[in-house]
């Protein structure tokens, strides 16, 4: 029997955590996530692990079990932050990632980015919030909001489309007036 099989009472989240901490913490290390999100992606291996852990049939040991969720976490992990990488490098983040030193600016842009999203209608906004600005999976957006992930995929492709076409509306009128 695993630690998770016990005929006694279920173990507590905090004797989980406390059990195999030091053996996540090392596996997402040597996964290459950065010490400064290490906590972070530890975390969310124990979250995912205690939250599935009746599918943990015993097929491998726990220690195996634990150290495929890690991985699958420190990829999710290092996925997202390509996706930023990747959204910075196309000048994506340019709306909202103003120069440090140009705060004004930065105000600017955030405020230019919430106009934006409120010409969205609730359900492709809150797709659109999570996704390209939470950074938060399409997967986990759907099961978050209880719809299919092409219902998401979908409503994320209509709301780049209804942004796409405020910004060239707003282009086309500040050339108007400037030009």
């Amino acid at each position: 029997m695993t630690s998770l099989q016990l005929a006694a009472p279920e173990p507590s989240f905090r004797a989980f955590f406390r059990s195999h901490h030091a053996f996540v913490w090392r596996c997402v290390r040597r996964l290459g996530v950065p010490a400064a999100e290490l906590d972070d992606v530890v975390q969310e291996v124990f979250l995912a692990a205690y939250r599935d852990r009746t599918h943990f049939e015993g097929r491998s040991s726990l220690k195996t079990w634990l150290y495929g969720v890690a991985v699958n976490r420190a990829r999710m992990h290092h996925r997202a932050q390509a996706r930023r990488r990747q959204r910075q490098e196309d000048g994506g983040a340019r709306m909202v990632a103003a120069p440090p030193s140009d705060l004004v600016t930065r105000h600017a842009a955030v405020d230019l980015l919430d106009r934006l999203v409120s010409t969205l209608d609730a359900h492709k906004a809150e797709v659109f919030v999570l996704i390209e600005l939470e950074d938060v999976p399409a997967k986990d957006v759907a099961t978050q909001l209880g719809l299919s992930v092409n219902t998401v995929h979908s409503r994320l492709r209509l709301a780049r489309a209804r942004i796409t076409t405020e910004v060239r509306r707003m282009r086309t009128r500040r050339e108007r007036e400037t030009g």
